[in-house]
């Protein structure tokens, strides 16, 4: 079952200038939509947006932990370090 894996689906329309993405839970529903850039400053958004909207206790040593642990003290969901 997709909910015993992941914890949100990401879906990314990809344009020349930006991408339009969209935050799915585990049933399809959407839980969060947003335009970003492309460039590193809209990866960057991201990034941190998926770090806040698709966390769960099973995330421990992800990708997005270390790129937002260079950044601050904090781990995913707002739990410290």
């Amino acid at each position: 079952m997709l909910a015993e894996v992941v914890d949100a689906v990401i879906g990314i329309d990809t344009h020349r200038d930006s991408h339009e993405v969209e935050f799915a839970d585990v049933t399809g529903k959407p839980i969060a939509m947003m335009r970003i850039s492309n460039d590193s400053a809209g990866f960057a958004r991201l990034l941190a947006a998926a770090a806040s909207t698709a966390c769960s206790s099973r995330q421990r040593e992800s990708p997005l932990q270390v790129l937002r642990a260079q950044k601050s003290s904090k781990l995913p969901c707002g739990k410290s370090s």
